[in-house]
């Protein structure tokens, strides 16, 4: 954006002057003011005031405020603001300059006038220099100004094997002005359409002008011109100045081209990885991608072939007198990985045949390359150090499992890597499981440093068994890569213990009924049968629920409950095993015993080895419960 100032006569009579975002910054040579793109000269132009003028509060309370935008010293818009004027309310004003302003060409001042209490004063002038004209006067410029060994011989091979590139003069034009581009062609002919409105000019390069004073030159790269192969040429170049006024182009200058002619086509240079899914991703970096060459015919020994990669030589390769095909240039890590991890890219593949000062170029074979992943950037490695390492939340410790983890799915913490793309996959892998034991999908909401939980299930947990060192790692993946994390070793000792046998209920009649006689409102006991695996320290945890049915499989809410009890000397000497009594009566009895005959309590018990060396569950056992009297149908427990 622009703001200029003039010198007034009166300071005190003058406001800041207005701001143009589109207005072009300056140069040295930029002496009539601002010039404005060409594009932005076609829509409105926006003026505005960013500052208050310095006497908006002098104005009466019944008399308005009133600003008009000037533009060559015509109203362009006018606004009025009613007392008092607020700065906040009023800041900025902004003036949307229909572009019919901008259709004469040359100066433009532009300012605003501000009438306070009927005394019009006026700002600082911002001012703008409308360009409608290309460089050298939209006229067609001078040709291109070539060596004279060119214009007479033409381009020859001897010509190239001396020089990088074929190098032309331009002669400066009279009004030319630092910013100019100047774009060169390089055309073959015949040209079979002739309509430049209608095709592609055949572009070579291009140079920005910085000093005016400076020797124009233009380079035609060698190998473009090579690759345009032998006959009439003619070299031209087109004018554009900085405000995107673009002239037409320059008188032509034939150039003619002569090489050597050299023996045979060269064949297409391949990359089997690229030919088999049409993409080089991590995987095939990593495996390692060749550049094959297949049998150049009319091949000699000691004739010379260079292939590239992205324009970077890859493997200079001298033909041998029993020369094996086909030819193959490896490309190396940093090469590939040269192109970046942000975004997929296209890579340039060719290669050059030289023998003595001839040289043939193999056509292009363009190579779409993926090397994005989820997450940090990748090296040569498929474990990428820069994932956090995932981290097994233990009972006792993390990334250890013990017999305090037996029967339980095991959580896995992983802190989500920098800047995740929804849709991006996290997959935990567990030793020797051959599949992913979970995964994750990121989500749009989703951030970097995130918590997120996985889990091994039990079942995967006990059938990979033990190990002081069991490797956990996860993946990323995009869609297209993938990259594993450091491996956190896990160290799992949990030892299942089976054999277990069910619960008794020791007040229960043959057929495990337990009624008013039991009088099942003081408790239901629970007894533990004596196993010769339990020891001192060991901790039996009793889980009971009431049910609606007498098979264990029709639980009721909120009859859910458990019981700890850690064995002492006492317990393992006793005769018989340790008892546990459910209370309270309601709600975790009453509910069961009270479905007229129906109901009945489920129970099992996990033992945990106090040493953490295993843990084991024992089966279900079922008792049936009535607190109805069979004798008169009523409830028989004190809360009838």
């Amino acid at each position: 954006m622009a703001r200029d100032a003039d010198d007034p006569a009166n300071p005190r009579e003058r406001y800041a002057a207005p701001v143009i975002p589109a207005a072009m910054e300056l140069t040295d040579d930029d002496i009539l003011g601002h010039l404005v793109r060409k594009d932005d000269q076609l829509r409105p132009l926006e003026i505005r005031i960013e500052e208050i003028w310095a006497d908006y509060s002098a104005a009466p309370p019944d008399m308005d405020t009133k600003v008009e935008f000037l533009w060559r010293s015509d109203v362009v818009e006018t606004f009025t603001f009613a007392q008092p004027v607020i700065p906040d309310d009023v800041i900025p004003v902004v003036c949307k300059m229909p572009s019919e302003y901008m259709a004469a060409p040359g100066p433009a001042r532009v300012e605003y006038r501000v009438t306070v209490s009927l005394n019009p004063s006026t700002s600082h002038a911002t001012h703008l220099f409308i360009d409608k004209q290309a460089p050298n006067g939209d006229e067609e410029a001078q040709p291109l100004q070539f060596d004279q060994e060119v214009l007479i011989s033409g381009v020859t091979e001897d010509y190239l094997s001396r020089h990088d590139t074929v190098d032309a003069r331009v002669d400066p034009w009279p009004d030319i002005r630092v910013g100019d581009l100047l774009t060169y062609y390089w055309e073959k002919l015949p040209v079979i359409e002739r309509d430049e409105q209608s095709r592609e000019l055949p572009y070579a390069g291009e140079l920005r002008i910085t000093d005016v004073n400076a020797p124009i030159i233009v380079q035609y790269d060698a190998m473009l011109v090579r690759e345009s192969g032998s006959g009439p040429h003619e070299a031209y170049y087109r004018l554009e100045d900085r405000t995107g006024n673009r002239g037409p182009k320059s008188e032509v200058q034939p150039i003619e081209v002569v090489l050597d002619e050299l023996p045979g086509d060269l064949p297409d240079p391949r990359v089997p990885r690229f030919d088999v899914d049409g993409l080089i991703d991590l995987e095939d970096a990593r495996a390692g991608v060749e550049v094959h060459i297949d049998v150049i015919s009319d091949a000699q020994q000691g004739d010379q072939v260079q292939v590239y990669w992205r324009s970077l030589a890859l493997r200079l390769i001298t033909i041998a007198e029993n020369q094996q095909w086909p030819l193959k240039a490896p490309v190396s890590w940093a090469i590939l990985a040269a192109g970046g991890f942000a975004a997929p890219f296209v890579d340039r593949v060719h290669y050059t045949w030289r023998r003595g000062g001839a040289s043939l170029t193999s056509t292009t074979l363009w190579v779409d390359v993926d090397l994005t992943v989820a997450g940090p950037p990748p090296g040569p490695d498929p474990v990428n150090p820069l994932l956090l390492p995932a981290v097994v939340k233990g009972l006792t410790a993390d990334d250890v499992l013990t017999g305090a983890d037996a029967g339980q799915d095991a959580r896995v913490e992983i802190l989500l890597y920098d800047n995740p793309q929804d849709g991006q996959v996290l997959e935990l892998f567990w030793g020797s499981h051959p599949q992913a034991v979970d995964r994750y999908e990121v989500r749009a909401e989703d951030v970097g440093g995130q918590l997120i939980v996985l889990s091994v299930p039990w079942a995967i947990i006990h059938s990979v068994g033990n190990s002081p060192a069991l490797p956990m790692q996860y993946t990323t993946f995009n869609g297209v890569n993938r990259q594993r994390s450091p491996i956190t070793p896990v160290r799992v000792e949990v030892r299942v213990i089976e054999g277990l046998a069910p619960a008794t209920f020791p007040d229960a009649d043959r057929n495990q009924w337990i009624n008013c006689s039991n009088e099942p409102w003081l408790g239901v006991r629970v007894e533990i049968p004596k196993d010769s695996q339990f020891q001192v320290d060991d901790k039996i945890t009793l889980h009971w629920e009431g049910d609606y049915g007498q098979i264990g499989n029709n639980p009721i809410p909120g009859t859910q409950a458990s019981f700890e009890h850690v064995l002492t000397r006492e317990d393992l000497e006793s005769e018989q095993g340790y008892i546990f009594t459910v209370l309270p009566y309601d709600p975790l009895i009453k509910l069961a015993a009270r479905e007229d005959g129906r109901g009945g309590g489920n129970v099992r018990y996990r033992l945990d080895k106090g040493d953490g060396s295993g843990a084991g569950n024992s089966g279900l056992a079922r008792a049936r419960l009535s607190v109805v009297d069979l004798s008169t149908g009523l409830y028989c427990d004190p809360e009838t």
